[in-house]
């Protein structure tokens, strides 16, 4: 079992984005949401659309049970609204890695608060978001009120990409 966890523990940290300093900081708009933790961005004054995925969080895959209601859910927070944007470096995919705040609400943290993403596991020192999911698990919100929801992670183990690849 400590052989098992020491090797999560490693294969997280080796998975975590290597950003050094101070994140690009900027506003943007919402161009679209892909799903419960990723979408596209267009930084003001710039025509430039970028790819973020929100740090800190686990959101279901759009054909995993759960995963409509979650783009939903992120959807309805941000669509229409300005964000300020932190973008901590990029992921294997090129999406930026971002912490998105909305009026003031980091919107990582609602997503989980309302039961509709995880904190990411492992959870990173600046973005965990446990606090919000046990007291999502609690109160059975959102992906919480099913008897066994199946953490992302998991789902894309056993089932792979909701995303068929793409042909050349």
């Amino acid at each position: 079992m400590k052989y098992l966890q020491g090797l999560l523990l490693l294969l997280g940290w080796l998975l975590l984005p290597a950003w050094s300093g101070e994140p690009t900081v900027y506003t943007a708009q919402v161009v679209s949401v892909i799903d419960g933790d990723t979408l596209w961005v267009r930084p003001l004054g710039s025509g430039t659309k970028k790819k973020l995925r929100l740090l800190g969080i686990d959101a279901p895959e759009i054909c995993q049970a759960g995963g409509r209601q979650s783009r939903a859910a992120l959807k309805a927070m941000v669509s229409g609204q300005q964000l300020q944007v932190s973008e901590y470096g990029s992921d294997s995919y090129g999406r930026g890695l971002a912490q998105l705040v909305v009026g003031g609400r980091d919107v990582a943290a609602q997503m989980v608060a309302q039961g509709q993403a995880w904190s990411a596991r492992p959870a990173s020192a600046n973005f965990s978001y446990s606090l919000q999911e046990q007291a999502a698990r609690q109160a059975r919100l959102g992906l919480f009120a099913a008897d066994k929801p199946q953490w992302p992670g998991a789902f894309r183990k056993q089932h792979g990409s909701c995303y068929p690849p793409r042909k050349s």
